[in-house]
């Protein structure tokens, strides 16, 4: 079991505190690795944020966005992050 499967409700409050202590130094908390990330793909994330997909080629291009890439069949998937890009959206990148 993945630890982003873990739904945040289900750990004790102070296991998470000892958790988001331990990540700390790296940036990270607890909240930020349990929750559930949903994908999308560039045409998705466009129609998403109401864009074009070359504005979201720019945004992980120049940094603003970052993208996963999966093999389906033989063709890579290009995915981005929906809290990511809504954090964006919004006019920063997410803590």
């Amino acid at each position: 079991m993945s630890i982003a499967n873990i739904q945040q409700a289900a750990v004790p409050a102070n296991i998470q505190q000892a958790v988001s202590a331990l990540l700390a130094p790296y940036g990270l908390s607890f909240g930020e690795i349990a929750r559930p990330r949903v994908w999308l793909t560039r045409k998705e994330a466009a129609a998403h944020a109401r864009i074009s997909p070359a504005t979201i080629d720019r945004a992980v291009r120049s940094g603003n966005l970052s993208k996963t890439k999966t093999m389906q069949s033989d063709k890579a998937r290009v995915l981005i992050d929906l809290g990511e890009l809504d954090a964006w959206l919004m006019g920063g990148r997410p803590e």
